[in-house]
């Protein structure tokens, strides 16, 4: 989480400095270089920056600065949050099944193989492992696992 946390506050202040709005974003490889961060980091980042309004992230565009936040306030992630599980996935669903898998300390082993269980997008599942990650619940492993560090909340 603290990582998630510093990593986005850094790449917000990047963009606060280097970007105008209305200014495009280098590709996610290019910014993860200039930055320094891990090109996981940078996108679970900019998903975050995308979902509170920072920039705009169009699949097979380029990733455009929308709006400026000097400093990312918890009430701007919460306004992110309760925007994007206003969508129709039931995440309270996923939450149920995962604590019913997987103890606290245990680690997801593939978001592949849990998405298709569930019959949810994986790209919808691993946005959701992203903000469960940001809030504490998850602690992220080499490579894309997780391990759970306290059971996840099912009254989203």
């Amino acid at each position: 989480m603290f990582v998630l946390s510093d990593t986005l506050n850094n790449i917000n202040q990047e963009i606060e400095t280097k970007y105008r709005i209305g200014d495009t974003l280098p590709g996610q490889e290019v910014f993860a270089m200039d930055t320094l961060y891990s090109l996981p980091m940078v996108r679970e980042a900019l998903f975050i920056l995308d979902i509170i309004g920072v920039i705009k992230v169009s699949p097979g565009k380029r990733t455009r600065v929308i709006n400026k936040i000097e400093n990312i306030s918890k009430q701007d992630i919460e306004r992110g949050l309760n925007k994007f599980l206003s969508s129709n996935v039931n995440y309270s669903e996923i939450s149920s099944h995962l604590n019913e898998i997987y103890d606290v300390g245990e680690t997801i082993i593939s978001e592949r193989i849990f998405s298709n269980v569930l019959n949810v997008r994986r790209n919808e599942l691993r946005k959701y492992f992203i903000f469960l990650d940001f809030l504490g619940y998850f602690e992220i492993k080499k490579g894309d696992s997780r391990t759970i560090l306290k059971k996840l909340p099912t009254n989203i």
